[in-house]
């Protein structure tokens, strides 16, 4: 399968995701206090659709710009719907403002303090510079 289509498919399921976790995260936090650290299902639940995306394409090397690539789209899906919820419910859009653009300063994700606007840009760019070349 060509590899622009399974980059096509991973960027439509970083943006789901992103807004999946939004949406989770909106709730959850609202009702209850964290009793473990969720990421790691989080990050099994992406490591199982990437394989199958790999398999799918018989390249390997695509993982590269998987990975590179996976915060941009997550991260600003989940920052844009986070700002909506936000204002939705206390009627401002908090520290997600800036939308795509926004960075987290509640996350208890370990990668957030990394993964800043100006990082997930540049990684997202240097993404599509390796797909030509793999």
């Amino acid at each position: 399968m060509n590899i622009w289509l399974i980059f096509l498919i991973w960027i439509l399921y970083c943006i789901i995701d992103g807004i999946r976790d939004s949406l989770f995260y909106h709730h959850y936090n609202l009702k209850t206090e964290r009793l473990f650290n969720e990421h790691i299902v989080f990050v099994i639940q992406r490591g199982i659709v990437a394989l199958i995306l790999l398999l799918l394409s018989l390249n390997i090397w695509l993982i590269i710009p998987f990975i590179l690539s996976f915060s941009f789209f997550h991260n600003g899906s989940y920052y844009t719907t986070r700002y909506y919820l936000w204002k939705r419910t206390y009627y401002n859009g908090g520290e997600y403002n800036k939308k795509w653009f926004a960075q987290s300063i509640t996350s208890t994700s370990f990668w957030t303090k990394y993964m800043t606007p100006v990082n997930r840009t540049i990684l997202f760019i240097l993404s599509i510079g390796i797909l030509f070349f793999i």
